[in-house]
């Protein structure tokens, strides 16, 4: 380190103690320079990415960034050696030695793993800080704030690192710490890290954007300045007082989530002006509400209320759309001074307040409740690191939903969270036992997608009866699927296998991927290699068994075994374009026979399931049986993954009306039909073809091969029709009676012929052998009917 930079480091130190000390006067100034000068012999020699910056300058940015949060001085001088332990020769003990177990414990909890984890790949070694750093802040959530600002530096300094890197750190960022700072509600920190990997991951579209604000920004200044005078006349006149009055600016990655959201361009976006009004208190922000409401007319349905139904990082504020000066749409945030802390600096809002440093003070429950679930997470055992980062984007990540017991109790879940979810959240015994939810007084599916405001009551059953298996599709929460695994773990063997075959083989049917049974050994042997490791399975049914408590889901199986029939591709962009709800551009256009009971509304029952999912249907076609008061719907639609199809299958299955959803495959139907009509022609002609060849003595064809050969042929050909039936008609297969009934028929009626032509032409015939092969086929078909049976009484 030059004179110069050390001149500069010296500086920044004072500047930043002296900032310390503007909101915490009894701040331990020597402390922390003793903490500054550890860390900066320490790191001593080593140099930021450009090569030109010391390293210790990074720690100080961090300590720049956290007190604009007004930190405490354990966090303080845990983000001033926060990198010590892992990049230098200095260790944690040396720390708690200097400076105490707290802040050895908050570094422990920022430090990446040691060098001895290096032996994974890099995914792994992300997965698994990711999985130390949450338990850590879980306990302590000081944690969060250093490893924020920690990122938040290194994101505006990420130019100097090589572009295939940047794109990853972007990306990790974007998927895991923005959700983060989201979830604990620190604006200050979430906003600039959204727009720098913005910059990053989409560098055309956030320099048009950026140009679109700035535009908007000169146009709406006038209108602004008028707004706020308006505004602030009429409050005056009321006699109220308040703090602040100002025009919010946009940030370009908010505005461009809406344009993917809403599928518009920036131009096509309500040109919104905003502003922010701080209060006094609760009663002054519903009173200066209704000034608003006289002053400008209110959109319709455009009023949320914050205050009352807080979010569950603790976000409270009063948001209403109005038509404002001149027609603009204009939207107006109205909280009290406190909320505003909360909502800029979440979690660390408490330090700024002098009430709230007296010992033993800590955060609201509101504000804990992350870390009560993130902690839900040390209670199971992840063997699957991509399970455990999907869980735990879709249960602590996910934006919320506000929903209501019948006695007025909230639950808030997950968006896009389902009854089932409801239903455990309450209490496992109402999981596992439950058959309906009434939904704001109407009975509805166990499967129905909750909103903000429902009101649910979980209807039960009177005899234990245990979770379905398909729940697991439809649960969102972590918390759910670990119960419905739980209660699944704990039935027979014999039911798993009998569950995981019926579902396998739904799955194989919808990828048209035909019989369970008709699997080749090496499809076997690749599957068993793909997931034995992760669900401890040595032949197929162990796979099935896994299928059928949970463990594994058969969705993954097809994508597996046939990737081209699951036509589902996962590439770093797909997984972003995911993130960031785009719609992949690849779809499949797929046909879907759904045979219901007719009932009022059930036609819109069956498209809303379409709708949710964002399906365009290309065809629709009702064909009515009135009669028998049920009708066959068979839409053509395009569709994004097998896994969304499958989804679809199971959502609409799960209305009561619902007799059956099939996937539609014509090339399966035309080898059925090609065979069936090749079996009657041979039957037809089968006479006049042992004519023919009896009578042409130049062929030289014996006669015995001749006979037994082609009715042997026959039959076998009977047996084929039969198996091409249950690929192309599984609603046959399901019903089985229907089936082994119709390949009884098919048989005698071959058979019968056979034995009708070696009369009428008076050939011999060898009786044993036609005795044999009378066995067999009645040895096959009651073998069939057997299997019928005990498939059927297995999964009742």
């Amino acid at each position: 380190m030059n004179n110069s930079q050390n001149v500069n480091i010296e500086k920044e130190l004072s500047d930043i103690i002296a900032k310390i000390k503007e909101y915490m006067p009894g701040f331990n100034d020597e402390n922390f320079v003793k903490a500054f000068k550890f860390a900066k012999k320490a790191h001593e020699g080593q140099m930021r990415k450009d090569n030109a910056t010391p390293y210790i300058f990074h720690p100080i940015a961090t300590v720049k960034i956290l007190t604009k949060l007004h930190v405490d001085e354990d966090t303080l001088i845990a983000a001033i050696t926060h990198d010590v332990p892992e990049d230098t020769t200095k260790t944690l003990k040396d720390i708690e030695r200097l400076f105490g177990k707290k802040v050895a414990f908050l570094v422990n909890g920022i430090t990446k793993l040691s060098k001895v984890h290096y032996r994974y790949d890099m995914e792994e070694r992300q997965v698994e800080s990711l999985k130390k750093l949450l338990i850590h802040s879980a306990k302590d959530p000081r944690v969060i704030l250093v490893k924020l600002a920690d990122r938040l530096h290194n994101m505006r300094t990420i130019n100097f690192v090589k572009p295939e890197k940047r794109i990853r750190i972007a990306k990790e960022t974007l998927e895991i710490y923005v959700p983060i700072a989201n979830l604990l509600g620190i604006e200050k920190i979430k906003k600039p890290l959204e727009d720098l990997c913005f910059k990053i991951l989409f560098p055309k579209d956030y320099e048009i954007i950026e140009e679109k604000l700035a535009e908007t920004k000169i146009r709406q200044a006038n209108l602004l300045e008028e707004t706020i005078k308006a505004v602030k006349d009429a409050i005056k006149k009321e006699d109220i007082e308040i703090v602040e009055i100002y025009g919010r600016e946009k940030a370009a990655y908010s505005v461009f989530h809406k344009t993917k959201r809403d599928d518009k361009t920036p131009d096509e976006l309500e040109d919104l002006l905003a502003l922010r009004i701080i209060t006094k208190n609760i009663k002054d922000c519903y009173v200066i509400l209704g000034i608003i409401h006289s002053l400008f007319r209110p959109k319709p349905g455009r009023f949320k209320d914050y205050i009352a139904v807080t979010k569950p990082n603790g976000y409270q504020s009063l948001h209403t759309i109005v038509f404002g000066i001149k027609g603009q749409i204009t939207e107006f945030q109205i909280r009290t001074e406190k909320m505003h802390l909360e909502a800029q600096y979440g979690i660390a809002s408490h330090y700024f307040y002098r009430e709230s440093q007296k010992k033993g003070k800590t955060l609201s429950g509101t504000q804990s409740k992350w870390a009560q679930k993130i902690l839900e997470y040390q209670k199971t055992n992840y063997d699957n690191n991509a399970n455990f980062i999907e869980d735990l984007k879709l249960d602590v990540f996910h934006d919320r939903i506000f929903t209501f017991t019948p006695k007025g109790d909230t639950i808030d879940l997950p968006k896009s969270a389902t009854a089932i979810d409801f239903a455990y959240a309450i209490h496992t015994d109402v999981g596992n036992n439950a058959i309906k939810a009434e939904i704001n007084g109407e009975i509805m599916p166990l499967t129905s997608v909750l909103k903000t405001g429902d009101i649910i009551k979980i209807l039960i059953s009177d005899i234990p009866k245990g979770p379905n298996r398909e729940w697991l599709i439809f649960a969102k929460t972590n918390i759910a699927k670990n119960k419905i695994r739980e209660s699944l773990h704990k039935i027979s063997r014999k039911k798993k296998l009998s569950i995981g075959r019926r579902l396998l083989q739904k799955e194989f049917d919808r990828a048209g991927a035909g019989l369970l049974e008709e699997m080749s050994k090496k499809k076997i042997r690749e599957l068993i290699l793909k997931v034995g490791a992760h669900a401890k399975c040595k032949t197929l049914d162990d796979v099935m068994v896994a299928i059928g408590e949970g463990s594994i889901n058969p969705v993954h199986v097809i994508q597996i075994l046939y990737p081209t029939k699951g036509f589902l591709k996962q590439d770093a962009y797909s997984i972003i374009k995911r993130f960031l709800h785009l719609r992949a551009p690849d779809k499949k256009r797929i046909t879907i026979k759904i045979k219901a009971i007719d009932r009022i509304g059930i036609g819109r029952d069956l498209l809303s399931v379409l709708s949710d999912q964002h399906i365009n249907v290309a065809s629709l076609k009702v064909t009515p049986f009135r009669l028998q008061n049920i009708f066959a719907m068979h839409v053509i639609m395009d569709i994004d993954s097998f896994e969304q199809l499958s989804y679809i299958c199971e959502k609409l299955e799960n209305i009561d009306e619902v007799l059956e959803v099939r996937r539609q495959i014509s090339s399966s139907k035309a080898l059925f039909y090609v065979m069936a009509v090749a079996t009657f022609i041979l039957w037809v002609v089968h006479p006049f073809l042992t004519i023919y060849l009896s009578s042409n003595p130049t062929l030289n064809l014996p006669h015995d091969i001749l006979m037994y050969g082609g009715m042997f042929m026959l039959f076998y050909l009977v047996y084929l029709l039969q198996k091409a039936t249950k690929r192309t008609f599984p609603e046959l297969r399901e019903t089985g009676k229907s089936l082994w009934i119709l390949t009884f028929i098919i048989g005698n009626i071959a058979l019968l012929i056979i034995i009708l032509e070696f009369y009428v032409l008076e050939k011999l015939l060898n009786w044993i052998f036609i005795f044999i092969i009378i066995v067999l086929m009645y040895a096959y078909l009651i073998t069939e009917y057997i299997r019928y049976k005990k498939g059927s009484n297995s999964d009742s």
